[in-house]
């Protein structure tokens, strides 16, 4: 394994082999997910829950306590469904036709970014009037992009990742539907949760809302084990407090 000059070797934080450019809202969200599930599989360990979070999550329970909660409901799969008229029409509309150029072409130059929206807007104008729609063999379902799940429903997707990069190469946005359309596709369809997805993510106030100092009792007393989005500009107190929670329990 290489490890990149600012890694922690005694860290037990692992940098996958099988690195990608990841661009937001673009087909390499979903080959890197992959990659990571993956990367997970081959450790060699059993894994009961594989959670999914980024670098401005973070956990709302103690490890313990978040153990403990999926043993009690061990087989059920966290993710979460989101079925509101904007997703739908949402859905539609990052599915019905093909993204061929993608907004993920980031050209250096305003010149060069100027061309690279005209050539999105034309390329939608002429996918759309040609009607050249996209076909699929099943229904397609939208959510959070974050996820726990189990080993093996994460084994499942792996085993399937041909077909999955096969209905989404030319979809806006993958990364919240790849999970949502195919566990229900899979044998793990009859276990997933009541519970959602486990995460605490406001978008009422924001896209979604960085939590900010004040938030700081909303969010202890929630039920939820993750939350989204931190900022260590906007709010280092509400993070050093929650650290500081965490570490008590250890």
């Amino acid at each position: 394994m290489v490890y990149p000059p600012h890694c922690n070797y005694r860290s037990n934080v692992k940098f996958i082999d099988k690195r990608v450019k990841v661009y937001w809202g673009h087909y390499s969200q979903i080959v890197c997910e992959l990659n990571l599930l993956e990367a997970v599989i081959a450790s060699g360990k059993e894994y009961s829950y594989i959670h999914l979070i980024s670098g401005v999550d973070m956990p709302l329970k103690p490890q313990d306590d978040i153990h403990d909660f999926c043993d009690k409901h061990m087989g059920e799969e966290f993710i979460q469904f989101d079925n509101s008229d904007f997703n739908i029409r949402d859905l539609k509309e990052k599915t019905e036709y093909p993204y061929y150029w993608g907004r993920h072409k980031r050209l250096n130059g305003l010149y060069s970014r100027t061309v690279g929206r005209v050539m999105f807007r034309i390329s939608r104008m002429v996918v759309k009037g040609l009607r050249l729609r996209s076909h699929y063999d099943f229904d397609l379902h939208k959510g959070s992009q974050w996820f726990s799940i189990t080993g093996g429903l994460a084994h499942w997707l792996v085993n399937n990742r041909k077909s999955i990069l096969n209905a989404f190469k030319h979809v806006w946005c993958p990364d919240e539907m790849m999970v949502q359309t195919f566990v229900l596709l899979s044998p793990f369809a009859g276990n997933i949760s009541p519970h959602g997805n486990l995460r605490k993510i406001d978008w009422e106030r924001g896209g979604p809302y960085t939590w900010q100092d004040d938030d700081y009792d909303e969010l202890v007393n929630s039920d939820a084990m993750f939350a989204r989005k931190f900022s260590m500009r906007q709010a280092p107190e509400l993070i050093k407090k929650l650290t500081k929670d965490l570490r008590k329990c250890h």
